[in-house]
């Protein structure tokens, strides 16, 4: 979503992400500052805002920053994200008992605070078409349909559960299209021996039938 939003923005708005999970205290801070060096507006991402638990300094090195546009009018915008808990009030009790964590919560506007449900079975659907369009237009691919039995399989798939790992799954399938060929097939979501292709394809013989070698039709 932030993601979406900073493609929306014009180009006088700097838009930087930092995952506090991938981040030594190094690389946090010097990421932040850096912030400070854009003469330009900026919205920042903090992704896994709820990592390093057992360590003091990443609220410490944040706050300042939260601070920035109250008291010196400085145009930062931040998002923090976070997945740590089964739902927001949980993750706002984990943030709080840590060090600066009240505080940090404190600096979050009251209505600013969101929560996103997991994925329906229907929205894995439409977000897999999605990035198959999406990935096909990165890698100069005109992506026309996905066979039907592949979207089977991701709507069965448990470790198909967020956008992330949906993304990811429709570069892999879309690098193993051939070039001449437009369509995503079943076989293209499995990496060459893959035992799964077959255990999948034997489970779903009983429902595949109007599934295999039909296609559902992306359109723009």
């Amino acid at each position: 979503m932030a993601q979406q939003i900073a493609a929306s923005l014009p180009n006088t708005i700097h838009y930087q992400e930092l995952n506090l999970a991938k981040c030594s205290e190094q690389e946090f801070r010097a990421g932040l500052i850096r912030l400070e060096s854009q003469d330009s507006p900026c919205l920042c991402l903090i992704d896994e805002c709820d990592a390093k638990p057992q360590e003091p300094w990443p609220y410490e090195i944040l706050l300042p920053y939260l601070d920035a546009s109250v008291e010196r009018g400085t145009p930062f915008v931040f998002v923090l994200v976070g997945n740590g808990g089964a739902n927001l009030g949980e993750i706002k009790k984990r943030i709080a008992a840590r060090p600066k964590g009240s505080d940090l919560l404190s600096r979050i506007p009251a209505g600013n605070e969101y929560e996103i449900m997991p994925l329906s079975i229907g929205d894995r659907i439409l977000v897999v078409l999605s990035q198959f369009r999406e990935v096909g237009k990165e890698f100069n691919r005109e992506i026309s349909s996905v066979e039907k039995i592949g979207l089977y399989y991701v709507a069965l798939n448990p470790r198909l559960a967020n956008a992330r790992q949906l993304r990811e799954f429709a570069v892999r399938a879309i690098e193993r299209v051939p070039a001449n060929d437009d369509r995503v097939k079943y076989d293209h979501l499995f990496s060459a021996g893959d035992p799964e292709n077959k255990t999948f394809w034997l489970q779903a013989q009983p429902t595949e039938v109007g599934l295999v070698n039909t296609f559902a039709m992306l359109k723009d």
